[in-house]
């Protein structure tokens, strides 16, 4: 495990380098920018290349590490290893790890030396939000993973990991419309009050990525003595969601876990496959399918007139829908080859469509 946890990290040098160039020339670019506005030197400091780092890297490391095991001329060579399939997951995993957490080390080092150089900033909150940022890095590391050596070939992996971001921004989408749609009637704001009070939201663990930047930025510069200043910075600085990062935390290392099963436990002959996995097409079709197809039922239904427009408008949105669920489809079965559950789910997502109507229709219309 050892010898080949060196070869492989050898071989994968390159990629690390310009990984690691890719940062510190964006650190060194956005961490700290100075501008004179009315003969007065301001200094702005922005870690959104950290965040972009911490969002984009991980998807694209998982991808390099994982895609080589989806090609069935070499899995007979790679599986006959001597070396079980879990430490050759660990291996490649850890390898990604490894060069994800080095190259953020050496932004940070950059960035610190540019912060150091500005005495109104506060050098000591750059240490804490690396930490915290390698962290969050790390658990979308696994989420990335997971998805990606779920599917049987390349291009469903890539598109399963858009699922990170999907999957949870369209349940909460769902459920934030039927939220305000009955709320909207008995509070003052239409519901988006209490709807405010919820530690979650669809962004899942890329809000909290998003929110740890802005976070940090503000205690890094330079605080203003003056009370109007204090209390506008506390307003517009989000605040990170506690209950939101455990939760996030909790799915991270199950989804670690789970991969590490689904890649002991793949078959050799589903590789380069269509991939039959529920945390694939499965969900994504139908989830974001019923999002889309809520929001025109929503926008449809309440619209005022006494010539049918809403109803006639929420039959002529199901063409669409029927097209984008039929390519959908044809992407998942590389053809037009459906399977009973495909005709069941699309039927399932038709009916969601215009049940949500007929809510829509009762509760706002």
């Amino acid at each position: 495990m050892v010898k080949y946890f060196t070869y492989h990290m050898k071989k994968t040098v390159i990629r690390f380098v310009v990984m690691a160039l890719f940062l510190v020339m964006m650190a060194n670019s956005f961490t700290v920018t100075s501008y004179s506005y009315m003969g007065i030197d301001n200094v702005n400091v922005s870690l959104s290349s950290f965040s972009v780092f911490a969002i984009v890297a991980p998807a694209i490391v998982a991808a390099l590490e994982f895609s080589q095991f989806m090609n069935r001329r070499n899995l007979d060579t790679w599986f006959s290893l001597p070396i079980s399939r879990r430490d050759l997951f660990i291996v490649h995993f850890a390898n990604g790890a490894i060069q994800l957490i080095v190259s953020v080390l050496l932004g940070a080092v950059l960035a610190a030396v540019r912060i150091g150089m500005e005495p109104a900033l506060d050098l000591a909150w750059l240490f804490p939000y690396i930490l915290c940022v390698i962290g969050a890095m790390l658990l979308l590391y696994m989420l990335y993973s997971f998805f990606f050596v779920s599917a049987n070939n390349v291009f469903d992996g890539c598109l399963f990991m858009s699922g990170a971001f999907f999957i949870p921004l369209s349940a909460f989408s769902i459920f934030q419309k039927f939220f305000l749609a009955f709320a909207s009637r008995n509070s003052d704001f239409g519901g988006y009050d209490t709807l405010s009070k919820i530690p979650f939201d669809g962004a899942g663990i890329f809000s909290v990525i998003v929110d740890l930047a802005s976070k940090f930025t503000a205690l890094i510069e330079p605080s203003q003595d003056t009370e109007i200043y204090d209390s506008f910075y506390r307003v517009q600085t989000p605040e990170v969601s506690i209950p939101q990062a455990c939760l996030w935390f909790a799915i991270c290392i199950a989804a670690f876990m789970g991969a590490i099963y689904v890649f002991k436990t793949k078959k050799t002959e589903a590789v380069s496959g269509i991939s039959e996995t529920w945390f694939g097409y499965k969900i994504l079709i139908p989830l974001c399918s019923c999002a889309i197809l809520q929001t025109t039922a929503m926008a449809t239904a309440s619209m005022r007139g006494e010539n049918g427009m809403s109803e006639w408008l929420s039959l002529a949105g199901l063409i669409p829908a029927f097209i984008g669920i039929f390519v959908a489809y044809v992407i998942f079965r590389r053809g037009v080859k459906f399977k009973i559950s495909d005709l069941i789910s699309a039927g399932v997502i038709i009916v969601f469509y215009i049940a949500s109507f007929i809510i829509f229709k009762v509760a706002i219309g």
